[in-house]
């Protein structure tokens, strides 16, 4: 995958400087009140290494109430879409979704992001995610699987 300063093959590539990169959302609670975040980390350039800390400054703190949390049990693709096309982001509990349409995220900074193993198994031949002609969107933690 990549080759070390002593031109031995490394199972893993270093790059000095990304020019851009977004870390993956993820969920925080406050011990204090009980309330769950979600965190859209700011797209960061000319960077080295992760960033592990909340950023107040440039990072989204989004609270729950912008949130809607899809079971693979009652959810499908028009209830999720419904959810993302009132501008609310989603977080997609554990469990196989399958979609007879694509989820459609429309809104500039929307989070789709996925607990487990969150699946979307399409079916019809279509795609399982379409992202609009927006900034900012962010898939993170799904398996994509095609179906029938």
């Amino acid at each position: 995958c990549g080759r070390g300063s002593d031109g031995a093959d490394k199972p893993f590539v270093t790059v000095d400087r990304t020019p851009i990169v977004a870390e993956k959302p993820y969920l925080t609670i406050d011990a204090a009140t009980g309330r769950y975040t979600l965190v859209r980390p700011a797209a960061r350039s000319d960077t080295t290494g992760p960033a592990f800390s909340f950023d107040a400054a440039s990072d989204a703190a989004i609270p729950f109430s912008r949130v809607y949390v899809a079971d693979a049990a009652i959810d499908t693709a028009a209830s999720i879409n419904a959810k993302l096309d009132a501008g609310k982001h989603v977080v997609l509990a554990p469990g196989i979704f399958d979609l007879d349409a694509p989820l459609r995220l429309t809104h500039a900074g929307q989070c789709l992001l996925g607990l487990g193993l969150a699946t979307l198994r399409a079916s019809n031949g279509t795609a399982a995610v379409v992202v609009g002609d927006v900034d900012g969107v962010r898939v993170a933690g799904v398996l994509i699987e095609a179906g029938a």
